[in-house]
């Protein structure tokens, strides 16, 4: 999701690999992921191995997928689109522990 949102973002014109990196890290932190985590290098990775990757790749698939959901958009809509649904699939916090039912 994040390297299909980089992705998005580079169809602006003016938007080069770099910002487009820094833009879409900006846009973590905003969603609460640690500002220390994720650098706007790896994302640059993310997006690059995520382009040259294997088709087979449930990845490179889900790559695909992200950027058809986004097709119609324009690359600031898409790119919030897709990392607006981020938290849904990936949580800012994952519990360290398992989640139990205390009454059970």
């Amino acid at each position: 999701m994040v390297a299909a949102a980089m992705t998005k973002r580079l169809q602006d014109p003016e938007m080069d690999l770099g910002l487009a990196a820094r833009d879409i890290k900006r846009r973590l932190v905003a969603l609460g992921y640690p500002d220390g985590k994720i650098g706007h290098n790896q994302i640059a990775k993310w997006r690059e191995k995520m382009m040259e990757g294997d088709f087979k790749s449930r990845a490179v698939q889900r790559y695909g997928l992200a950027l058809k959901w986004v097709k119609a958009l324009g690359p600031v809509e898409g790119a919030g689109f897709l990392l607006g649904h981020l938290p849904v699939l990936y949580p800012v916090a994952f519990p360290k522990k398992p989640v139990t039912d205390a009454a059970a």
